[in-house]
């Protein structure tokens, strides 16, 4: 019988049957693309300030933790900055939909009051509703999604995920920005370090790094400084992800490691970081709508 089982989830994680089976059982209590979407908040955006910055995280709580710093220095600045989060941050395939739907609406109030403390805007802060820990499944519609934001916006700078295989959401969200990006015209695009195989969440993390990346050779990084003043601000965004709270206190606060993002050799990466069977990055691939050549997938 153990053979049997372990013969049986071998064969599940090398096809793309499990994702099948759970988008057909998110569509099948509610979760549809587009209007269904748990969580989906102010998308499309109808009248974008165009010109400004553009942050594209998985998750509510992402975009402070690994980006808090610099979207202070731009409020500094007086930059328009607007912030996507490609999941609702909570709602998904489990439990019922009435306390998938609360939780997700309390993802996004935390966001709104976590930024709201640098000054953007509710009406500055999307979600595009994917259900959480499951982006990968409806890969074609989040890269349509993510080019209307980019082309409504036309940001001068944009941040995202780096791949890294910290969580899936993160690296698919980074994988579908870095595809669409470069397509769209975006010449200033940047990504965060946060979690990852070498510096996991699952214990207090001490320093905050890019793990080595077997496709991208001399990729040059930054740290980005902070005064004691700006290290309390981004304290007192944080204790606004209530939700988060057992997490978020194991992420150092005063680290933030940043470099320009080298859209090259995606698809290879994207397998390397997530394990994820290449039968199903074939199928993802496939039914991904990326307009992009085939030297930066491959």
């Amino acid at each position: 019988m153990s053979v049997i089982r372990t013969n049986l989830m071998q064969f599940m994680k090398s096809t793309v049957l499990p994702d099948l089976v759970l988008g057909g059982l998110e569509r099948a209590r509610g979760i549809s693309y587009p209007h269904g979407l748990i969580g989906r908040r102010n998308f499309p955006v109808p009248c974008p300030r165009r010109g400004g910055v553009l942050v594209i995280a998985a998750h509510p709580d992402d975009e402070v933790l690994g980006l808090g710093f610099t979207l202070m220095k731009h409020r500094t600045d007086g930059d328009e900055v607007t912030v996507a989060f490609t999941t609702n941050g909570g709602g998904n395939w489990r439990g019922d939909r009435s306390s998938q739907d609360a939780l997700a609406a309390r993802r996004y109030l935390e966001a709104c009051e976590s930024l709201g403390v640098i000054g953007i805007s509710p009406q500055n802060i999307l979600s595009l509703g994917f259900p959480d820990a499951g982006l990968r499944r409806y890969m074609p519609e989040a890269a349509k999604d993510i080019a209307l934001l980019i082309s409504a916006h036309r940001p001068k700078t944009l941040y995202v995920h780096a791949i890294e295989g910290g969580h899936r959401d993160h690296d698919v969200t980074s994988f579908l920005v870095q595809c669409v990006g470069p397509r769209l015209g975006v010449e200033n695009l940047y990504e965060w370090a946060e979690y990852n195989r070498e510096a996991p969440l699952a214990r207090p993390l001490v320093n905050i790094r890019f793990p080595a990346d077997p496709y991208v050779a001399d990729h040059p990084f930054w740290r980005t400084s902070c005064t004691e003043a700006e290290r309390s601000l981004k304290e007192k965004m944080l204790t606004k992800y209530v939700s988060q709270a057992a997490l978020i206190r194991n992420y150092p606060f005063d680290q933030e490691v940043l470099r320009r993002a080298n859209p090259i050799h995606l698809m290879s990466r994207l397998k390397y970081f997530t394990n994820l069977s290449g039968t199903t990055l074939r199928y993802l691939r496939a039914s991904t709508l990326c307009d992009v050549s085939s030297a930066q997938l491959h």
